[in-house]
């Protein structure tokens, strides 16, 4: 049966959130199983990263943030009858897209459901778009799901 392992990254963004409700809607229809990812990002400012100082506290930030997210979706997931698994990593060196693509082959995903901002003009040219970058790169097809 198709789409029975659906990777779905999650940021805890409003996108992120839509894409999580619209998975969780598929993976009750198909009794699929969902696949939540939470990729630390190594920077919050993509324009310049080695600004960014990363000491040992922030990293034990961001990856308690991360975890929070994770298990905030879980709990989502499980309350409208689905289920699901819940992976951290960490972008450091690829990206956050290769990681979602990484993850991806990783689990053998059939589906990754994928949040959007919907950027375009010079925000998207300077932050870049880490969905095109997955449906350029991935394997798997992706479902988007803008946000709004």
């Amino acid at each position: 049966m198709p789409f029975q392992r659906i990777l779905v990254p999650i940021d805890g963004s409003a996108p992120s959130l839509r894409g999580l409700e619209h998975a969780i809607e598929l993976a009750r229809l198909l009794h699929a199983r969902l696949f939540l990812l939470h990729v630390l990002e190594p920077s919050p400012m993509p324009v310049m990263p080695e600004a960014i100082a990363y000491t040992p506290e922030l990293v034990d930030d961001l990856q308690r943030a991360g975890a929070d997210v994770l298990a905030r979706a879980a709990e989502r997931v499980t309350a409208a009858g689905a289920t699901c698994e819940t992976r951290l990593v960490d972008a450091t060196g690829p990206g956050v897209p290769a990681a979602i693509v990484a993850e991806s082959a990783r689990i053998q995903a059939d589906l990754i459901v994928l949040g959007t901002h919907g950027r375009s003009g010079l925000r998207r040219m300077l932050l870049g778009s880490a969905a095109e970058t997955v449906v350029r790169e991935g394997t798997a097809p992706v479902l988007l799901v803008r946000a709004g």
